[in-house]
């Protein structure tokens, strides 16, 4: 489907003298999983309030499916959301929880049985075992279902998810991201999905907005954000960065490490030179940059070694294989190829 369902045009949000959204300009397709990533406080749970209504903005417009929706009252925008405490109604059973949004549309009773059974299955609830269950009855991943499928059911243009899996255990989380990217690819309805963790936004989304401080430092793919940062800010907050100080010297960098050799130069004096620790090689020779150093801390994560070694009295952190063998206080050397470093002006 071609289009855009959600577009915002420099689209500003004040709270008295604090700007919590600042001339926000972005454009998320329709069929997309779009996630908006930012730490807590950053205001990317304020943009999904403009989208849905429950705010206006002071400055900017809003669309929905190439409608001008600015000012326009939340339950008349067609869209559905899901917070991050459910906000499911524990004196209502499933199947009323799921209906509720159909019952204030007025829609007829047999059309009511027919999409909340639809729905809950879509979810993996099989409605003859939980309709009547009552919300208490129910475990925190299969509540999370039924307010998904409570959104659902009135057929949204667009699904609007606030951190809606917070509250689960790791594990729980994991299978649920897995099953948001099925419902979503099922429905093929276009979701917003908000989250401060870098990790479900790098793997459910089809492209993802960082948000700081209210202002938009970067739209692009999981692999775009991660690989290209456009800002040190999103270098820092999605995955791990090294970042080392520099200066420019003979055509590459002079730093506390030693000759920093790199692919291009923006222009500035001082930089910083970020690289990612899984970009660092322990043991190899056939590399750009290349330097002696000294484990100082070697940690198993899940069949890798994270090492902190020291070059110098500068610390890099490292990600390799859990087959090198590497211990505390060991000599090694280790290096990156200059296209693998990131340059940021300092």
């Amino acid at each position: 489907m071609e289009g855009f369902a959600v577009e915002l045009d420099g689209v500003s949000k004040s709270y008295s003298n604090f700007e919590a959204v600042r001339d926000i300009k972005l454009k998320i397709r329709r069929g997309e999983f779009f996630s908006i990533l930012g730490p807590s406080g950053s205001g990317k749970t304020t943009i999904l309030r403009l989208i849905a209504g429950l705010l206006y903005p002071d400055k900017g417009s809003i669309r929905l499916m190439g409608e001008d929706v600015t000012f326009v009252p939340a339950y008349k925008r067609n869209v559905g959301m899901v917070f991050q405490d459910l906000a499911l109604f524990p004196h209502l059973n499933v199947f009323e929880n799921v209906a509720y949004g159909l019952k204030v549309r007025k829609t007829p009773e047999e059309e009511i049985k027919r999409k909340v059974k639809e729905c809950l299955e879509i979810v993996n609830l099989d409605p003859e075992k939980f309709g009547k269950r009552k919300i208490n009855q129910l475990s925190g991943g299969q509540q999370q279902r039924v307010a998904i499928a409570r959104a659902l059911a009135i057929e949204p243009s667009v699904l609007l998810l606030d951190e809606p899996l917070g509250s689960l255990d790791l594990k729980l989380r994991q299978h649920m991201m897995s099953e948001l990217k099925r419902i979503q690819k099922t429905v093929k309805t276009t979701l917003v999905y908000v989250t401060h963790d870098q990790s479900e936004a790098l793997i459910m989304s089809d492209r993802i907005a960082v948000i700081n401080q209210g202002s938009l430092e970067q739209i692009g793919t999981p692999a775009e954000i991660y690989e290209n940062p456009a800002t040190k800010f999103v270098a820092e907050f999605i995955g791990e960065m090294n970042f080392i100080p520099a200066e420019v010297y003979n055509g590459g960098l002079i730093s506390e490490i030693g000759y920093i050799k790199v692919s291009n130069l923006n222009g500035a004096k001082r930089v910083l030179v970020a690289i990612r620790p899984e970009k660092i090689k322990i043991g190899c020779r056939n590399l750009d940059n290349v330097y002696n150093a000294v484990v100082e801390e070697v940690a198993y994560v899940g069949g890798f070694l994270s090492v902190k070694a020291r070059i110098n009295d500068f610390c890099l952190k490292c990600l390799t294989s859990s087959d090198l063998r590497v211990e505390e206080n060991q000599k090694v050397e280790l290096g990156w190829r200059a296209d693998d470093a990131i340059i940021f002006e300092a």
